[in-house]
Parts: structure tokens; sequence; C-alpha cells
């Protein structure tokens, strides 16, 4: 592209972005509490996507490490109105000149340091394990998470018979 297209789009805010041939990282800003839908919905359209996690504060799972926004790598003239349209999105971070591409060192930076995926937390049905307290070792099903507290209820088989089990949920994973 030539500088002069970028100088006439950036004085001109009435014309379109000039629209990057290369693919590039962009900051993408969803609705609240839908990026991982964001980026299944983008993923499966062949858009590279990253959504760094953290552990969540409640203790077990993980939760975007920024709210509201993730990452996606592809290029403007291809895919801009796929992106900015997918279920979920409301814009593509931007300013007077368009789409603001973000560096791939800083792409690499946060990859080395938060993973794009966090260990799930078990479903209900599943096998699994307490890994610590007094029940450290006893495998049973997982019944229910309780909504609000980081409790999880588990059925356990003990002489033939059912039990439930309230533990932390932090304390439990998926058996071997």
């Amino acid at each position: 592209m030539s500088s002069r297209h970028e100088e006439t789009t950036a004085a001109d805010p009435g014309r379109a972005p000039a629209l990057e041939w290369r693919p590039r990282w962009y900051c993408v800003s969803t609705k609240p509490r839908v990026e991982e839908q964001v980026r299944r919905s983008l993923a499966a359209r062949a858009i590279d996507v990253f959504n760094p996690l953290v552990a969540s504060r409640r203790g077990s799972g993980s939760e975007a490490l920024f709210p509201g926004y993730l990452f996606a790598r592809f290029a403007l003239h291809a895919h801009f109105a796929t992106v900015r349209w997918a279920c979920g999105v409301r814009s593509i971070v931007s300013n007077a000149g368009g789409p603001i591409a973000v560096d791939d060192s800083v792409i690499e930076a946060v990859r080395a340091r938060f993973p794009a995926s966090w260990p799930q937390r078990p479903g209900p049905g599943e096998r699994v394990q307490v890994t610590g307290g007094p029940f450290k070792g006893i495998v049973g099903v997982l019944e229910r998470s309780r909504s609000g507290t980081d409790r999880v209820r588990l059925l356990l088989n003990v002489l033939h018979d059912q039990v439930r089990l309230e533990v932390p949920g932090r304390l439990v994973r998926r058996a071997p």
C-alpha cells in the first residue's frame, strides 16, 4: 500500500479504512462475558484467535486476562466484515485511521506469560479424584457444582452404597 493512500484515509474519516493485505493481529472488543463464544466462532471461520486466560479468582477454572477483549490475526481486506460482524463482537479496536494492528512481539510476549487455554473444570457425571484434604485420593463422580461457591458435590461408592460429599472445587481434578 502506498503511504499516500494511508494518509488520505487517515485524514478523511468518511472513507473506509485502508485495508491491509497481509494477516496481522488486531484487538477485538466483545460483548460482556462472551470472549470464549467469539473465540470459537472466529476459529470456526479459520481466523487465528488468542484469548489469554488466567486462573479464576473464584479458585478454579479460568477467566479472560482482558475481559471483553481478545486478539485475532487476519488480513483486513479478506476478513474485516467476517470479524466485525461475528456474533458477540462489539468492534475491532480502531482510531481515526482504522483498525489498529498489534505488533507480533506483543502477542508473543503475552503468549509466553499466559496460556491460551486453562484446564477446564470437570463437569457433572465425570469421574474425579480429590487431590487434597482428608479425602485425598478418593475417586467419585461429580454430581454438581454449587453456584456462587467453590464447592462441588461428589457421589462416592462406599460399601455398596452411594454417599454424597461436598469438597472445595480446587481440590478436585479429573480421575486418571
